[in-house]
């Protein structure tokens, strides 16, 4: 395999991890500041979206239970109740 390949998409899976972090970061901020759940709702939501576009990046069905286990637990409240 020529040097470079599979590089972009290693870029790419570093870029989305890190803002699925960045995210998660920001969640933890605002639960301790005393954020309103509607608040933490729409970081959820917006965390989702990025977990969904690492496992579209990442393949495998790591990446697709851990989507599915976020998913879950937002849909269920787990996540915004303190």
């Amino acid at each position: 395999m020529p040097i470079g390949d599979g590089c972009l998409a290693t870029v790419e899976n570093v870029e989305e991890v890190s803002a699925i972090v960045e995210r998660l970061e920001r969640i933890d901020r605002l639960r301790a500041d005393g954020a309103t759940p509607g608040m933490l709702l729409e970081e959820l939501r917006l965390l989702m979206s990025e977990a969904e576009a690492w496992a579209r990046l990442e393949g495998g069905e790591a990446g697709e239970r851990a989507v599915d286990r976020l998913r879950e637990a937002l849909a269920a409240g787990a996540l915004v109740t303190r």
